[in-house]
């Protein structure tokens, strides 16, 4: 180990933390800290809040170390030797063959999984397969040490005697990216495709640009050897000389997250395996339409969230309802995302329903009196309705075009979009146009002795609205039953001195007699007399009748 030590530069190395080089099917989030301490031989774990923790002992000088895509650990030791570490400490054999690995040093992972090696004492970039094949990949590098991998897939390599910073192309091809740079060991890529290199010497982190404009980060570290970036964006620097680990913001605040490591080298980021959270939306809903066209205020329930990692209050839990809810079904996106960004999602179901009918208000039922041909037409009114969901329903009524004699009822309907109806009826009473008559004018009572034959004679009296003269004749019917005007016309006479003619009737005693077949005799009774106008209006008068013998 002192011989180790005592070289003039030290091997290191760093891993590119991404999902490439993550646990597969689960996300890179930060997690603990895997150092190789170099003076003790152990590989540690250091949590992100400072808790040091023995991983495996007994390894020789480890110098570099990288998380591969199982979460193994892969370490380069001082004997040659390319070994891997399970998280419980297991310790295996990958490769050994120092002469042919001439001095491993920094270690990181491609995209094919393959582990990417520097050889210090042979200046050699090899590939080494998890089965242990080993290739060299490109030689001639000057005392080569950390090794990354940048976006492309391209190998960022340190040159601690050209004090450069190279790119090795997987062919081979080695080109230039910096120069000048004070002991480089480390590096890393950063989130946004720049290096990050530790120079020993100097004591310094830099961001080297991928066109070699070189910037410092930080200074007044340790000797800062290893260098890795964390998921959010931070370094973490391994301080050899003070036995710290370190974090390092981008913009150069350093905190120092643990101490009293033995020669801390290399570091690695573990991936956690963050499992997504999960979400039940809660139950479908079915509404009632509260309002025109939806529904608001729709209570959806709360969904049941639960994540193996993240408390529930630390849990994100969003939809994409919008109110108000449309008549019909609405699929509700329900989504839960966790503090490592993983999402689920569910859907719920929402209905708004319209089971309401409207409210309908009907103009009120009337008496109306014959105006026309069988009856009487006119403005019956309108009815209004009302509907929570549909601002317009429609108001239907079966009202005739003509309301004969007596009742007719009238049923009013609203009707909403969805076919919701409310009735209502209203009755319409039309009752004859009433006249004047005197039967047996000029005499009271009006005695009739149905013994004898003859005519009943009787007036119908001309008003400002009736013209007596206007009736038809042979619609007359007395109690029910039609009587005959013996002469078959009427006479027209001004009885009642006004200046308007009258309709003088002589009813056939035979048929007046008839209809009052059922009264008592010797008693004045109420007759009524009906008929239409030529124009088919009805009419009708009451007079009296005292039968005095049948």
């Amino acid at each position: 180990m002192d011989a180790m030590r005592a070289l003039p530069v030290l091997g290191l190395f760093v891993v590119l933390l991404g999902s490439t080089y993550a646990i597969q099917n689960a996300e890179a989030v930060p997690g603990d800290f895997i150092v190789a301490e170099n003076g003790s031989d152990e590989l540690s774990r250091v949590t992100p809040s400072g808790t040091i923790t023995l991983i495996a002992s007994g390894i020789t000088g480890p110098v570099g170390v990288a998380v591969d895509t199982n979460g193994d650990f892969i370490v380069t030791d001082g004997n040659g030797e390319l070994l891997r570490v399970t998280p419980s400490g297991t310790i295996s054999l990958i490769t050994s063959g120092l002469g042919e690995l001439g001095g491993p040093h920094g270690v990181a992972v491609d995209t094919n999984g393959d582990f990417i090696v520097t050889e210090l004492n042979d200046g050699k970039l090899s590939r080494v397969t998890p089965s242990g094949t080993i290739t060299t990949i490109a030689s001639g590098l000057s005392g080569p040490l950390g090794v990354g991998v940048d976006t492309n897939g391209d190998f960022i390599v340190t040159e601690s005697n050209s004090v450069e910073l190279s790119r090795v192309t997987p062919s081979g091809t080695i080109t230039t990216i910096a120069s000048g740079l004070s002991g480089p060991f480390g590096v890393a890529v950063d989130t946004n495709g720049d290096f990050i290199v530790t120079e020993n010497s100097s004591g310094e982190l830099s961001r080297v640009t991928p066109s070699g404009t070189i910037t410092t980060i930080a200074s007044g570290l340790s000797f800062p050897f290893g260098v890795a970036v964390d998921t959010n964006g931070d370094f973490i620097v391994a301080e050899d000389s003070s036995g710290e680990l370190s974090r390092v913001t981008p913009s150069g605040t350093i905190t120092t997250i643990a101490s009293g490591l033995s020669f801390p080298l290399g570091v690695a980021i573990e991936p956690t395996s963050n499992s997504p959270p999960e979400i039940t939306a809660p139950n479908d809903v079915t509404v009632e339409c509260n309002e025109p066209g939806g529904a608001s205020g729709v209570d959806l329930g709360t969904p049941t969230v639960s994540d193996n990692e993240d408390a529930e209050g630390d849990l994100v839990v969003e939809n994409d309802a919008t109110e108000p809810f449309p008549l019909g079904p609405t699929t509700v996106n329900w989504q839960v995302t966790d503090t490592g960004g993983l999402t689920d999602s569910d859907t719920q179901t929402v209905t708004v329903e319209d089971t309401t009918a409207p409210d309908i208000d009907i103009p009120a039922g009337f008496m109306a009196i014959a105006n026309t041909l069988g009856g009487w037409a006119g403005d019956i009114g309108q009815a209004t309705a009302t509907d929570v969901c549909d601002p317009d329903p429609v108001i239907t009524n079966d009202a005739p075009d003509v309301f004969p004699l007596g009742d007719t009822v009238v049923e009013w309907c609203a009707t909403d979009d969805l076919g919701n109806k409310t009735c209502d009826d209203q009755t319409i009473n039309v009752k004859p146009l009433p006249v004047e008559i005197d039967i047996k004018p000029g005499s009271f009572p009006s005695s009739i002795n149905c013994k004898t034959p003859g005519f009943v004679p009787a007036v119908i009296f001309t008003e400002d609205n009736f013209d007596a003269i206007e009736i038809e004749i042979i619609s007359m019917e007395l109690q029910g039953i039609p009587v005959t005007e013996i002469h078959d016309t009427l006479h027209p006479e001004d009885v009642d001195d006004d200046g308007d003619l009258d309709a003088v009737v002589h009813l056939e005693k035979a048929a007046v007699c008839e209809a009052t077949s059922d009264f008592p005799l010797k008693e004045s009774v109420e007759v009524t007399l009906t008929g239409q106008t030529t124009d088919g209006i009805p009419f009708e008068g009451i007079g009296d009748i005292r039968i005095t013998k049948r």
